[in-house]
This record gives C-alpha cells, structure tokens and sequence, in this order.
C-alpha cells in the first residue's frame, strides 16, 4: 500500500503535517483490521517508512525539501509492527538504513537477499 501526496511538502510545510496525520489515521485503520482478523493478527507485520528524509530548514516557500544535504536526509522514522518483533510497544533507537528493510523483510520471509547492500536488523526481531 502506498499513503500518497506526501510531496506537498515542497510547498507547505502545514499541507504535510495535514498528509501525515491523515496516513497516521489510514495506518491505524490497517493496524486494527489486521489485529482483529485471526487469520492475520499472528501471522502479518507491517513495516511503514519514507523513501527519504526532509531538510533540516524551510525553504522560501515555508516547505520542507530534500536535497540541502542536511543530516536529516539520512534520518527517517520505521514503524513496525507485527508478531515478529520482540518489541513491541518500545522505541528502538539504532543506527540503520533505508536498505536494511528490504534484507530484514527477506529474513521474515524465509530467504536472503544476496544482492541488497543492507543488513538485517536483528535488534527489531523476536
């Protein structure tokens, strides 16, 4: 699933806090219906993220880029949730990246991703 019209940042720094709490909401809404299927509550997880940060200023158009080469491009939230992860209801606050999900949604599934340059997040799994 994709939550769309995030890019309304460029523009309007209000417009995207808007966006994210409307795909906060929709993401609350998968959540429960997933938690309340018992054919899904114990065997799905959820990984939510951006495909990239947002500068750290905003721009003159009181919006938020992403390309000033702050630190904060590199800094993005993960949600997961799910039966397979130890922890869960916790903040972990770890080093990784964007590239880790796609080796770590590989290990939940059974396999590798030889070809990925991340690694598996081990500290998220149960």
């Amino acid at each position: 699933m994709s939550l769309t019209s995030a890019d309304v940042a460029h523009g309007s720094y209000n417009a995207y806090v808007d966006v994210i709490r409307r795909n906060d909401q929709e993401l609350g809404r998968i959540v429960d219906i997933v938690n309340g299927d018992p054919q899904l509550k114990d065997s799905t997880s959820i990984f939510v993220l951006p495909e990239f940060g947002r500068d750290k200023n905003l721009n003159q158009r009181n919006g938020l880029d992403h390309g000033d080469g702050s630190p904060e491009l590199q800094r993005v939230s993960v949600v997961a949730t799910g039966p397979d992860f130890k922890t869960s209801g916790k903040v972990v606050d770890a080093a990784c990246e964007t590239i880790d999900v796609c080796p770590t949604i590989c290990r939940l599934l059974g396999t590798d991703a030889p070809l990925a340059r991340g690694k598996v997040l081990p500290r998220i799994l149960g």
